[in-house]
């Protein structure tokens, strides 16, 4: 207990100033006033007229204090920051007013720039500067290593639910295309532990085409009825209410013998005929075609809304080229569909390049003769309750089935690249911040050196009236742990302030080189305990050198240059 309230006394030295609290007091106000700012949302011009009002009022209340204050030291102080930060209000309603940003990137600027101002004016009311400048570093550190790690996790969960939530778990395939036994490979993988779905899947590269614009896209065959057990697609897809979903669900099943475009094969298009039968002129076309779904970036590349037609083309010969039956070229398949559904799930890859057909439609284009293959799909899609059981469910499903020919992938071994990505850029950004994290003890270090040096005097007194080396030793690594827990606690709070805030500002990315459209922010509270225990270990640390520099001093060194 002596070696706490020691360890205190030598950090908290309150300094009392009416300066610095109307510093912090406006500090305050600018953080809470960006939080308000960023929650409500006003308009630009708004949101000008508000800051330039109150830039208006500090100036005046600064000019007036400046002139009728002039003898007194604090009152001119004060005056003179009212009239700088009403100046600095005032030339920050000139930029809104003129460049129109958002009011939320204004509001949390302001909001960050406030309560940082805040958090620094407070502590110099509690401590000498070499600890403020102490508790400040890692302060900082520990603020943008939770910012840091919530965004990384972000990222990495974000990439997740996309691409887990349009692929399985887990994939049954053969090698080479065609696996007509499909029914007999998921009753067998149902009884697996942790299996909860599984569905059968046939997946090609194909054209799509509207008016005169076309694009390459994978077109992905599924059944309705047992999409739902494998993919989150009905959790993407715009709709009104479950029955209209369901509704767009079932309209991919029907009319899957027509829509077939070649010789002789025009699709079933109907429209409001004359009395000789020609359509009329500007008459609505209405066409019996199977649906399709598409993602929304797609339809807006295409200009296709719901109730539209597109045409998704297949080059025959690339199919007999997969089968291993190297023909002529012969003409593309291609068949008509209505789009019926658009889906948009903020993933750039499937938000344009991939569509969801009817598996007979998808094994029509695959397999269009009338053959055993005819019944073929690619594979089987399996969804587990716990995605990293998926290693070990597969090594059980291929030891049911035999091996060979059947091969099982997991979808850590089908997103490898991508999630390795992840992982590489995770380490570095551990890396960056535990670099932040020993230049802040370092500044603790360094501090500890110079209180070592400053306080000579008072710990040859205290070794005097009998406190031992060790004593001496744990007063300065309480010093260092306390510098510690305050820069901690305050910036776990600011960080988790501005994943707050960088949550709900919904900051956009350019799909095309992050491959999502807005920054993805996730705390997870563990990793903010681990960081927490290892800031407190790194603090111990950097104390043990000036501890025991400190408890090495003999009362007849420190008092012989006294």
């Amino acid at each position: 207990m002596f070696e706490a309230v020691t360890a205190w006394r030598y950090l908290f030295r309150p300094r009392y100033s009416p300066g610095r609290a109307v510093f912090a007091a406006l500090s305050f106000a600018a953080g809470a006033g960006g939080m308000l700012i960023q929650a409500l949302g006003p308009r630009p011009h708004t949101l000008a007229l508000i800051l330039c009002g109150a830039g208006a009022a500090l100036v005046v209340a600064g000019g007036v204090g400046v002139a009728v204050r002039r003898r007194s030291r604090s009152g001119h102080r004060i005056s003179v920051a009212l009239l700088a930060v009403g100046l600095a209000t005032l030339l920050l309603a000139a930029l809104v007013w003129g460049l129109h940003p958002s009011p939320e990137y204004v509001g949390a600027a302001m909001g960050a720039v406030g309560f940082l101002l805040f958090v620094a004016s407070m502590l110099l009311f509690a401590f000498t500067m070499f600890t403020v400048v102490s508790i400040l570093a890692v302060f900082v550190a520990v603020s943008t290593m939770v910012m840091v790690r919530s965004v990384t996790n972000g990222f990495s969960q974000e990439f997740k639910d996309k691409v887990l939530g349009f692929n399985a778990h887990v994939l049954v395939m053969k090698w080479g295309y065609g696996l007509t036994e499909y029914p007999q490979v998921i009753r067998e993988v149902k009884q697996v532990e942790h299996v909860t779905g599984a569905a059968p899947f046939t997946i090609a590269d194909m054209l799509v085409a509207k008016g005169g614009v076309h694009t390459h896209v994978l077109m992905k065959g599924v059944q309705p009825r047992t999409v739902g057990e494998v993919l989150d697609l009905k959790k993407y897809v715009d709709v009104k209410d479950a029955a209209d979903l369901q509704r767009r669900i079932d309209s991919m099943g029907e009319h899957l013998d027509k829509g077939a475009v070649g010789p002789g094969q025009t699709g079933e298009c109907k429209c409001k005929t004359d009395a000789d039968g020609d359509c009329l002129p500007g008459s609505r076309r209405v066409c019996e075609l199977p649906g399709i779904i598409i993602g929304s970036r797609l339809a807006r590349r295409l200009d296709a809304k719901l109730g539209e037609i597109v045409r998704l083309i297949s080059p025959r010969a690339e199919i007999e080229k997969l089968r291993g039956e190297v023909r002529g070229g012969g003409p593309p398949v291609a068949r008509d569909f209505r789009v019926v559904g658009l889906f948009y799930c903020g993933f750039e890859e499937y938000d344009q390049k991939l569509v969801f057909v009817h598996l007979a439609a998808a094994q029509h284009f695959l397999n269009p003769s009338s053959g055993p293959e005819k019944d073929a799909v690619l594979g089987v899609e399996i969804k587990l309750d716990d995605i990293y059981a998926a290693p070990e469910v597969a090594r059980i499903i291929q030891h049911r089935l035999g091996g060979k020919p059947y091969r099982v992938i997991t979808w850590m071994k089908l997103n490898k690249p991508l999630f390795s990505a992840l992982r590489t850029q995770r380490l570095i950004m551990i890396i960056i911040s535990a670099i932040l994290l020993m230049v802040a003890a370092f500044c603790i270090l360094a501090a500890l050196a110079m209180m070592v040096m400053d306080k000579t005097r008072e710990v040859t007194i205290l070794r005097s009236m009998g406190v031992s080396a060790g004593g001496i030793a744990r007063i300065f690594l309480m010093i260092s742990l306390l510098i510690g827990f305050v820069g901690v606690i305050l910036g776990v709070g600011y960080g988790l302030l501005m994943c707050n805030v960088l949550g709900r500002l919904n900051f956009p990315l350019d799909p095309k080189v992050y491959l999502i459209s807005r920054l993805p922010v996730m705390v997870v509270y563990k990793e903010i305990l681990y960081v927490i225990g290892g800031t407190m270990l790194l603090c111990f640390n950097a104390a043990l050198y000036p501890a025991f520099k400190a408890a090495a001093l003999r009362p007849i060194d420190g008092l012989r240059h006294e």
